[in-house]
């Protein structure tokens, strides 16, 4: 009897840890939406993030707004890239099988960003490794925030896509890199321009580009002009004086 409720317990603790292997297991899902060039709808209504990714947006949203001002491009021209990044993996994935893979490193959060998609590889079928194909064939940027994987390898990637005006590269509007902050789980690393800070339409202070009070809306703007303007710092994401 002892022995039998030993057994009992050792698998309720070890439980846990057999569900996380068994959840981030590889496994095949039908593409059901494409929602933007780096995110899908799958045929459970899981939302994927493709790791390493980055297209330009196409949705009204903080990040738009973002990517235009670091590009300095009109909202008009990101939203018209978006949409032709979105067309390619359209055709890419929508409708097929993919096979999910996922990255060690985001073990810590859980293989999720913060809006609970999942952070995943995908590949079709045939072997295509759909991220790597989209930075390739230059439908996107390398999300380069984060470390993963194959960093170096998009890298090469986006060289090449760039040296041969591969898809939105063939535009002289290409937008440069500006990765969705906090995508994969972690503020920004060491390099963001100490010039920029974001406002919204709802208060009176200004943030870092990664701050949670940004989530509904992001008006970049200089330091100096959010100063003159009457912005004062917020107090959760600390950004500079």
């Amino acid at each position: 009897m002892i022995l039998w409720i030993r057994t009992i317990l050792f698998f309720l603790l070890i439980h846990p840890f057999l569900c996380l292997s068994a959840c981030h297991a590889e496994e095949y899902h039908t593409v059901k939406r494409v929602i933007d060039g780096d995110t899908l709808q799958l045929d459970n209504n899981e939302r994927l993030r493709l790791i390493g990714v980055d297209t330009p947006e196409v949705h009204e949203s903080g990040k738009l707004y973002r990517d235009a001002y670091r590009s300095h491009r009109d909202i008009e021209t990101i939203q018209f890239l978006g949409k032709k990044s979105s067309a390619f993996t359209k055709k890419m994935a929508l409708g097929k099988r993919v096979l999910l893979k996922y990255d060690k490193t985001n073990n810590p959060i859980k293989h999720r960003d913060k809006y609970g998609r999942l952070l995943v590889y995908a590949f079709l079928e045939d072997g295509t490794f759909l991220n790597a194909e989209i930075i390739r064939q230059g439908y996107g940027n390398v999300y380069t925030n984060l470390y993963f994987s194959h960093l170096d390898e998009f890298r090469q990637y986006e060289k090449e896509a760039r040296e041969h005006k591969r898809g939105l590269w063939a535009d002289a509007s290409m937008p440069q890199a500006s990765p969705e902050t906090q995508i994969q789980g972690s503020p920004p690393v060491s390099g963001t321009s100490q010039n920029i800070v974001y406002v919204t339409t709802t208060s009176g202070r200004y943030h870092r580009d990664w701050c949670r009070y940004l989530k509904q809306s992001a008006i970049p703007m200089s330091l100096e002009e959010a100063k003159a303007k009457g912005y004062s710092p917020c107090s959760v994401c600390k950004p500079p004086l």
